[in-house]
């Protein structure tokens, strides 16, 4: 088999010419289950809960699966999900801190962000996963 023919995307393989294909019902559920994640904001949202408001059923959980796997969702901690776009801005905020600061320190990402503490730390310990920061005591400076 020749290497061209095959795509390696995170954790996925799959053929090149292979796309997934989502049905209009997926599609419309897709939709609202976006729309919700990024009206939220930096609050992450806790998925059970949410997906029983939006009256998903477990025959939608490939949707939300197919969302983390393609990035448009992150997980933060066990059912708490945020829209990516909201950690891209994350990111970018705290790359403008760092222009004129060494370390963070929790309160004032949590201020620079607007958010709660509960919310800054998630977003941190995963910015410290991703290796975009690294943890020292309290505070946190870029890797």
């Amino acid at each position: 088999m020749k290497k061209d023919m095959i795509r390696l995307e995170g954790q996925f393989i799959s053929l090149k010419t292979f796309e997934i294909e989502l049905s209009k019902e997926q599609q419309a559920k897709k939709k609202l289950l976006i729309e919700t994640y990024l009206e939220a904001n930096f609050s992450p949202i806790n998925t059970v809960e949410q997906l029983s408001k939006l009256h998903f059923g477990n025959k939608d959980q490939p949707i939300v699966d197919y969302c983390l796997a393609i990035g448009e969702l992150v997980k933060l901690d066990e059912g708490l999900f945020i829209h990516s776009k909201w950690l891209g801005e994350a990111k970018s905020k705290l790359t403008m801190y760092f222009e004129t600061h060494d370390t963070v320190e929790l309160g004032d990402f949590r201020d620079l962000l607007g958010t709660s503490r509960k919310v800054a730390v998630l977003i941190l310990e995963y910015f410290d996963t991703i290796k975009f920061t690294v943890r020292n005591e309290n505070q946190r400076r870029l890797k």
